[in-house]
C-alpha cells in the first residue's frame, strides 16, 4: 500500500510559537517599523541570516549584539505541541510520510530541528525560504506537488491557509491537536484500505 503523504505545518502545529516573545526579550513594546517586512524578506529567502541580523540590529538602535538578537529571535519557538512528537514519530510505521510545509526562515528551521524530538522522522520539506514566497502562494502549493504530489492531507493552524488549500483542490483540515490529527489520519488509512 502506498504511503499517505501529510503536508505538515510547523508553527503551532509541531512547535508552539509566540511572535511577541522576541519583543519581550528585547524589552520593547512592539515590533519596530520595518520589522515585518524584514522578517518576510528573511522567510522568503531574499536575504540571508547575516543580512537579516545586521538589519535587525539597526532597526533596534544597535543596542544589542547579534548573538543576543539571534537568541531573542529563536525564543519565538517555545516547545513541541503536546502529543505531536509522539504522533509524528509513529507515522512511518503506520504508512504515513510527513513532509514539513512551512513559512519559515533558515534560523527557525534549525531551531525547530533542535526543539522537536521527532524531527528525524520529517527529513523532507517545502519551505518559504526555498520557494521565495509564503503560503498559500502558487510557488508553495505547486512546489509541494512537484516534489511529493498532491498531499493526502494538509494540516495547519491558520484557517485562511486551509481554505486556500481547499480551493486549490487539497484535502485540508485545521489543526485541533494531536488526537484529532491522529483520528483524521486513521480515517484516511481505513478509507484507503477499504478502497484497495
Amino acid at each position: 500500500m502506498k504511503k499517505l503523504t501529510l503536508a505538515l505545518d510547523i508553527g503551532n502545529v509541531c512547535i508552539k510559537i509566540d511572535q511577541q516573545n522576541v519583543f519581550r526579550k528585547l524589552n520593547i513594546p512592539q515590533a519596530p517599523g520595518g520589522m515585518f517586512e524584514l522578517s518576510e524578506d528573511f522567510e522568503c529567502g531574499r536575504i540571508d541570516e547575516e543580512e537579516f541580523f545586521e538589519r535587525f540590529r539597526k532597526l533596534t538602535g544597535e543596542k544589542f549584539s547579534i548573538e543576543f538578537l539571534a537568541a531573542a529571535f529563536d525564543s519565538i519557538l517555545i516547545a513541541p505541541v503536546p502529543g505531536m512528537s509522539e504522533l509524528v514519530s509513529s507515522m512511518a510505521e503506520n504508512g504515513i510520510k510527513p513532509v514539513f510545509f512551512s513559512d519559515i526562515s533558515t534560523a527557525h528551521l534549525r531551531r525547530t530541528r533542535e526543539l522537536f524530538p521527532a524531527e528525524k522522522a520529517v527529513p523532507d520539506g517545502i519551505y518559504s525560504f526555498v520557494c521565495g514566497a509564503r503560503k498559500p502562494s502558487a510557488e508553495m502549493l505547486l512546489g509541494f506537488e512537484k516534489s511529493f504530489g498532491v498531499p493526502d492531507l494538509y494540516v495547519d493552524d491558520r484557517i485562511e491557509l486551509i481554505e486556500a488549500a481547499r480551493k486549490h483542490g487539497w484535502h485540508a483540515v485545521q489543526f485541533q491537536g494531536a488526537e484529532n490529527l491522529s483520528n483524521e489520519l486513521n480515517n484516511l488509512l481505513c478509507k484507503r484500505i477499504s478502497d484497495d
